[in-house]
């Protein structure tokens, strides 16, 4: 009795020791991989090419959502006034 738990013990542990091998090895894996990658030879190539059409629509699109995201209805009569158009009262 006592060598078969002592082998059963051993077993279980050599499985044990196996499954954290095979954990190791994946994780190494994972961490690598990006290392390994085949890397562009050119990195400008990776860039994207942009036409001046192209990067005035795209700096009039940002501009507008800036505007639009910064605009506050009650300020309206405070950039009047910086603006030295006045606000008119009744």
């Amino acid at each position: 009795m006592e060598g078969r738990s002592s082998e059963e013990k051993q077993e279980r542990e050599e499985e044990e020791r196996k499954k954290r091998l095979q954990l190791y090895v994946f994780i190494l894996r994972c961490v690598a991989y990006p290392f390994n990658a085949k890397q562009p030879t050119d990195m400008t190539k990776r860039q994207i090419k942009v036409t001046k059409h192209q990067l005035d629509v795209i700096q009039g699109r940002f501009q507008s959502r800036v505007i639009t995201a910064t605009y506050i209805p009650s300020l309206t009569p405070a950039r009047a006034g910086a603006q030295g158009e006045g606000v008119r009262t009744r």
